[in-house]
C-alpha cells in the first residue's frame, strides 16, 4: 500500500483511513471491513497496471513465473501480458470483494451503533474512491486503441448513469442510517477527551476529517469546487478524483 499511486488530494483523506485502520485491533470485524474496502480499492485502481519486479525476490512469484510463463526474460512480461492471463480472475475477485464489502457494511448501517460510525464512515469512502477510479480508468483511451475506436468520453458516460444512482442510493441509506452521527463532521473539532479519558481511533479520525474539511473552507474551498464539477471536459483527468468525497463530506 506504500508504494500506492495516490491521487495527490489536499484532503488527504485516503491517508487518515490508512492511518485510522492501522490503529485498530487486528483482526477486529471493523479492521476487517476496512482492509477489504482497501484490497478493492487497490485491486480496481492499479489491477490493470500490474508488472513484475526485476529482479524476483519472492520464492513464489519466482516458482509462479518460471513455470507459467516459460521465461526468464522478465521485461517480456508486459502488464498487456499480465492482463491476458488474469484479467477475468481480476474481475471475478473484485465483484466478490464489492459484495463482502457490502454486505458487511450493510449491517453496521443497519446497526446504527454511533460507536461504528468512523468505521462505516471509512468504508464509505473507499467505496466511493473505488467508484471515481472505475470512471477514471473507463474514460481512458485503451493502451492499444485504435484511432477509429469509440472515443473516451463515450464508456464513461455509459457508466456515470448508473454509478450516480447506485452512490444516490447507497448515501442515502447511510445518512438515514447515520445522519445525525454525520452532522458531527460540522460541528467544529472533536480533539478534546473529556478529563482523565483518551481518545479512540474513532474519534481521532473523525477529528482527522473535521479538520481536513475545516482547513478546505478557511482555504482554496476545494471542496466547493468539486461540488461545482459536473461534466467532464474530455481532457482533465482529475476531475474525476474527490467529486464524490466531496458529496459525502458535504452531506447534511
Amino acid at each position: 500500500f506504500r508504494q500506492f499511486p495516490l491521487y495527490v488530494s489536499p484532503l488527504r483523506v485516503l491517508r487518515e483511513i490508512y492511518v485510522f485502520y492501522r490503529c485498530l485491533a487486528s483482526y477486529s470485524a471493523n479492521s476487517r471491513l476496512i482492509f477489504m474496502a482497501l484490497k478493492l480499492l487497490v485491486l480496481v485502481h492499479i489491477g490493470g497496471d500490474i508488472t513484475i519486479p526485476e529482479p524476483i525476490t519472492d520464492a513464489a512469484l519466482e516458482l509462479l513465473v518460471r513455470t507459467t510463463m516459460g521465461t526468464s526474460d522478465y521485461g517480456q512480461i508486459t502488464p498487456c501480458f499480465i492482463r491476458a492471463q488474469i484479467g477475468s480472475a481480476l474481475g471475478l475477485l473484485g465483484a466478490q470483494l464489492m459484495k463482502e464489502v457490502l454486505s458487511s457494511l450493510e449491517l453496521l448501517l443497519l446497526g446504527r451503533d454511533c460507536d461504528d460510525w468512523p468505521t462505516v464512515l471509512a468504508t464509505l469512502l473507499v467505496i466511493l474512491m473505488t467508484v471515481e477510479s472505475v470512471q477514471y480508468h473507463s474514460a481512458k483511451r485503451p493502451y492499444h486503441g485504435s484511432t477509429n475506436s469509440l472515443s473516451p468520453k463515450e464508456p464513461y458516460h455509459r457508466l456515470e448513469s448508473i454509478d450516480e444512482e447506485a452512490v444516490r442510493v447507497l448515501m442515502s441509506f447511510y445518512m438515514a442510517c447515520f445522519g445525525g452521527c454525520h452532522t458531527r463532521l460540522h460541528m467544529g473539532n472533536d480533539s478534546e477527551p473529556a478529563h482523565g479519558s483518551t481518545l479512540s481511533p474513532g474519534d481521532i479520525f473523525i477529528s482527522s476529517i473535521q479538520g481536513s474539511i475545516r482547513r478546505d473552507q478557511e482555504g482554496m474551498n476545494y471542496v466547493g469546487k468539486k461540488l461545482q464539477d459536473q461534466k467532464w471536459d474530455g481532457e482533465d483527468m482529475s476531475f474525476f478524483f474527490d467529486r464524490l468525497i466531496a458529496r459525502l463530506l458535504t452531506a447534511k
